[in-house]
């Protein structure tokens, strides 16, 4: 078997595909925009514009860490507010990223 010559992902596309990744998690985001590859601009777009309750709240927590100190469109992240609006499979996204946390 000969070995593949694979390229060492840069710092920024591990970054983005660790994103998509959590992102993906969230059932609302699955078939949002921006999500793979992962591009916060698109993802801003489209919970300003295409998303419901549960799913605006997703992305502003993605968004948060993906940038916290941007002044994203779609608004602050709030886990009280997303908490009365997520259900349980949502919720459990939220928690197993809680339980072993990463940043940016």
């Amino acid at each position: 078997m000969g070995s593949e010559n694979r390229e060492t992902p840069s710092p920024s596309e591990r970054a983005r595909r660790k994103m998509t990744a959590l992102a993906l998690s969230f059932p609302a985001l699955r078939e949002a925009t921006g999500i793979e590859p992962f591009d916060g601009g698109k993802l801003d777009a489209w919970a300003v514009g295409y998303a419901n309750s549960g799913g605006r709240h997703a992305a502003q927590f993605v968004l948060a860490l993906w940038d916290q100190s941007r002044d994203w469109r779609a608004g602050k992240f709030s886990v009280i507010e997303a908490f009365q609006v997520w259900d349980d499979d949502h919720r459990e996204s939220f928690i197993r990223w809680a339980r072993e946390p990463f940043w940016l």
